[in-house]
């Protein structure tokens, strides 16, 4: 059965390769992707993959006109716009926040939340949630203690919905270079070394973002929306019914992973 999902932190790298993943799938019918300015996803179909500019993400808060995440989706994504799933991989640092305490939570927390009630009301039933490792709401860390109070706030909406969560936590993200030599030294010598040490730590450590781009369509894909290539062993449930995946999970997966379908060239 074939799927429409909407994407938000689309432009970030995990969020480029969800998109591009997702676009070569032949049980997705479409591809839509929250932008705040026009973006183009190089090497994407565009009749497969669009774009809802959404200059502010403030408007997933904004429910000015009453008629709460209904309202709100109509409002973001159209009125009559439906998705049978939705991905989540908004996320922040507090540099990029600032060192702002409130401005990474608005981030992480306030919008992935709201995210995740608009997608609901437009009808999507299959949600997955990119995370991180160490995510808990008892952490003694602000960064994973908010990732958690979202996972928790996620998984009750999905649960009261009937939606089916996946939580996917990756330890450190390894990205492609931006451009040939685009990379500093530094920068450049950490990523090697951890792609490295990696390889003798089963993802533990870190996973690439073309990984989580796999499972996230593996997952979608399946009719059981429990992932082709599930290995039930190194998965878990949260008290929420959610499906939790981990860092090394995401590595194992991703390596007998194979694609269900292509799109018809």
């Amino acid at each position: 059965m074939s799927y429409r999902v909407v994407v938000a932190g689309a432009t970030g790298a995990c969020g480029t390769a969800i998109v591009r993943e997702l676009a070569q799938s032949g049980k997705c019918a479409g591809v839509t992707a929250l932008v705040r300015r026009p973006h183009t996803f190089a090497g994407c179909d565009r009749e497969r993959v669009s774009s809802v500019q959404v200059p502010s993400l403030d408007a997933l808060l904004d429910d000015s006109g009453g008629n709460g995440a209904s309202g709100v989706a109509r409002t973001v994504f159209g009125e009559g716009v439906q998705f049978e799933a939705a991905v989540c991989a908004l996320g922040s640092t507090m540099k990029e926040s600032g060192g702002s305490r409130e401005a990474f939570r608005r981030v992480d927390y306030d919008y992935v939340c709201a995210f995740v009630r608009a997608a609901l009301a437009a009808g999507a039933r299959r949600v997955v949630l990119v995370s991180a490792a160490g995510a808990s709401e008892d952490s003694w860390f602000f960064y994973s203690r908010v990732k958690g109070e979202a996972e928790r706030a996620v998984s009750a909406l999905c649960r009261e919905q009937g939606a089916a969560l996946w939580i996917l936590r990756p330890a450190l993200l390894l990205t492609p270079a931006r451009n040939r030599g685009s990379r500093r030294p530094a920068e450049a010598a950490v990523q090697w070394l951890v792609r490295a040490l990696r390889l003798s730590m089963g993802g533990h450590l870190a996973v690439t973002v073309e990984e989580v781009a796999r499972i996230t369509r593996d997952v979608l894909d399946s009719a059981e929306g429990e992932g082709a290539h599930g290995l039930q062993r190194v998965l878990s449930r949260n008290a929420d019914g959610a499906i939790v995946c981990s860092s090394a999970a995401i590595h194992a997966m991703a390596a007998r992973w194979t694609p269900s379908e292509k799109i018809s060239q």
